[in-house]
């Protein structure tokens, strides 16, 4: 007979496959961090704009509860679930002047200043569509991610994208995601450390 851990009866419950998760379609976000770095790959500086669903979004918190169980599990090495990941450079730049006039256009009265501290608490309107990536353990797993930057006042009236699938070698099927923020959020760099 096993004796029952300690502590069995108030912990969480984790790897039953049912956590919550974002349903795919047009979401109000409100930013809680940014941070410009290199990209490891291109050189290129990368927006990273940690964020959470805004208070009055049908799923407001949800990536606050998911870092919650996290930290129960991992805690002090817990990401941040929620990032969108912007080149600032090249190819980049045109998506991300998108970016920032969909935040102007969602924050009465905000003007862009160069200043990406004054992007925190500032919303703006993500659409979101599943993804199916291979994990480390070799399976196909599905995410759901932003796909597109929008206005709030536009994006809850968005299609819901059809899903990005993985070709049978792993690669992805889906055409070129121009916005360039959803094959870049594989590596998420916040960690409860720096948040």
């Amino acid at each position: 007979m096993i004796q029952k851990p300690y502590g069995y009866d108030t912990a969480p419950i984790y790897g039953t496959g049912d956590l919550e998760r974002v349903t795919p379609g047009g979401h109000i976000c409100q930013i809680r961090g940014v941070k410009v770095e290199p990209d490891p790959r291109s050189g290129e500086r990368i927006m990273k704009v940690a964020f959470d669903l805004a208070p009055q979004d049908a799923q407001a918190g949800i990536y606050q509860r998911i870092f919650g169980a996290r930290q129960q599990s991992a805690g002090v090495d817990a990401q941040w679930p929620a990032v969108y990941r912007q080149n600032l450079d090249g190819k980049g730049t045109p998506y991300f002047k998108g970016f920032i006039t969909s935040l102007e256009k969602s924050n009465v009265g905000y003007a862009w200043n160069w200043d990406e501290t004054t992007l925190n608490g500032k919303l703006f309107g993500g659409v979101f569509r599943i993804e199916e990536f291979r994990g480390t353990d070799g399976n196909v797993h599905e995410t759901v991610r932003i796909s597109a930057v929008r206005s709030i006042d536009t994006v809850l009236d968005a299609a819901v994208p059809d899903p990005k699938r993985l070709s049978d070698n792993g690669a992805s099927a889906a055409a070129y995601a121009p916005d360039q923020s959803a094959a870049a959020q594989e590596q998420l760099p916040f960690s409860s450390k720096g948040w």
